[in-house]
């Protein structure tokens, strides 16, 4: 069946159309070339229709399932395509320009060089999508779910991003944010980890935190920490990335045990890709430190738990303290682990042991500062101490 064939049941409606479709699930329409400019395809199901170079300016598209589509180098400018489905659509070098696309799925979408100036796309999902070389001048992404996004040299020149998602997505010195709009945006989903946590961005802050985020990588965990598994693959990744270029810049933690790593990088890397490589050996270096506890010490799950939930409260509790965020310059080392494997953690303004809940710990202040590079070879030796003990069956 050639493109005359598969436009006859569209023209006849989009009734006809999703008929024949349901007849043909096996087909994937050839629809490129076509003119379907103004064409009214609300709901239409367009999934893995082949609409490469089809003219779908002004259509009206509105609820319709393109997931799965050809749409490379469509013209699709002033198009309403508002809460439609276009996960995973090819959308490479396609114009829409003054498209609405509010409420649409645009995960792992393709938009590679796509023109989106002055595209709403509020409270559109955009997650795991393809960005890089897209131009979004004064596009609307307010509310926009960004995350794992690829933003590699697009152009956001006065968009909006106020209450956008940010979370792990990739952006590099190319990416462009002349002018862009936003009072405050959110670095995990679920409307998370709002910055500025309070207010809205003064002059300048967004762009200052854009900056950041270029040359640094973070490791996100949800119920406490592992600081055993945690060194063991922070290791890792400086036999991948090397040791120079590679340091941890602050501990963070949040509501409910969240404990955020964050870590500077090179500058030539790839954030998504060190973020991912670190979550997976995180976890691969847990699931191995557990099987040790359980099959070496007898330790029962609920007790492998309390042990990072201690690690949470630690953090919970250093942060109640000094009230800031926890930089490297903070982190001086241990005393060497008692018989009972308490391990204790010096992190500036105060010592915690963790043998016992953090909060029933006494505080003490440092007796002498210490310099930049005293801390990082006391942070160092942190690291290899805590790679070697594991909780007694005590604890």
């Amino acid at each position: 069946m050639d493109t005359e064939e598969h436009l006859a049941p569209l023209q006849r409606g989009v009734e006809s159309w999703n008929h024949w479709r349901q007849q043909h699930p096996e087909l994937n329409p050839d629809l490129k070339d076509a003119y379907l400019s103004r064409a009214d395809l609300n709901g239409a199901n367009l999934s893995r229709a082949n609409l490469s170079r089809t003219n779908l300016s002004g259509a009206h598209l509105s609820g319709a399932d393109l997931s799965g589509a050809q749409l490379s180098g469509a013209y699709l400018s002033g198009a309403d395509l508002s809460w439609a489905k276009l996960s995973g659509a090819q959308l490479s070098g396609a114009n829409l320009s003054g498209a609405d696309l509010r409420q649409a799925n645009l995960s792992e979408a393709d938009l590679q060089g796509a023109y989106l100036s002055g595209a709403k796309l509020s409270g559109a999902v955009l997650c795991q999508a393809d960005l890089s070389q897209a131009n979004l001048r004064e596009a609307d992404l307010r509310g926009a779910d960004l995350s794992e996004t690829q933003a590699l040299a697009t152009d956001f020149g006065a968009a909006l991003l106020t209450g956008a998602c940010l979370e792990d997505w990739s952006i590099n010195p190319a990416t462009q944010f002349e002018q862009v709009i936003c009072d405050y945006i959110y670095l995990q989903s679920q409307q998370q980890q709002r910055r500025p946590r309070r207010g809205n961005f003064a002059a300048g802050q967004l762009l200052n935190l854009l900056q950041k985020t270029l040359c640094t990588a973070e490791l996100s965990l949800y119920h406490g920490i592992n600081w055993q598994a945690f060194v063991l693959a922070y290791q890792k990744l400086q036999t991948n990335y090397g040791n120079e270029d590679l340091a941890i810049q602050a501990i963070e933690t949040g509501e409910s045990g969240l404990v955020v790593i964050r870590l500077r990088i090179p500058p030539e890397a790839n954030p998504a890709d060190l973020q991912a490589f670190l979550k997976r050996t995180y976890e691969l270096e847990l699931k191995a430190t557990h099987r040790k506890y359980r099959e070496c010490f007898g330790i029962q799950d609920e007790k492998i738990a309390l042990y990072h939930q201690k690690s949470a409260d630690l953090t919970q509790l250093v942060q109640h303290l000094a009230d800031r965020v926890f930089t490297l310059e903070d982190l001086v080392a241990p005393v060497s682990p008692t018989p009972a494997q308490a391990v204790r953690l010096d992190l500036g303004k105060a010592t915690i042991d963790l043998s016992e809940p953090a909060q029933t710990q006494p505080v003490r202040p440092n007796s002498e500062p210490q310099n930049s590079r005293q801390l990082e070879a006391k942070f160092q030796q942190l690291l290899t101490q805590l790679a070697e003990p594991s909780p007694s069956s005590d604890e």
